[in-house]
């Protein structure tokens, strides 16, 4: 077993709000570090690959760093965040574009 941490952004175009934070986050991409349970389990292997090992990992954790990669700062805090919960605020994210470009589109027409 090993844990393995990997990294991404994510990009969010309007203010948004989570659990856990105090006040809304400006928009912007924010930096995500995730922690994983890797494993490798042979029991998996099918007849068709005998020997092989198949890896299966584990979401241990993932935080969100504050405040955006576009904010400089020298004081980062991170967060704990699930995936549910980011995305629901991507989902957020992107109706609130959705709703925009209906209400426009209707403007125009």
């Amino acid at each position: 077993m090993m844990i393995r941490t990997s990294e991404t952004t994510v990009t969010f175009r309007r203010p948004f709000a989570m659990p856990g934070l105090a006040e809304p986050q400006p928009a912007g991409t924010y930096k995500l570090v995730m922690d994983d349970l890797e494993t490798g389990d042979d029991n998996l292997a099918s007849a068709d690959t005998p020997g092989s090992v198949f890896i299966v990992r584990k979401r241990l954790a993932t935080q969100m760093l504050l405040p955006a990669l576009s904010i400089f700062k020298t004081d980062k805090k991170s967060f704990d965040i699930s995936a549910s919960e980011l995305a629901l605020a991507l989902d957020a994210d992107n109706q609130t574009d959705a709703c925009c470009l209906a209400s426009e589109s209707a403007v125009s027409s």
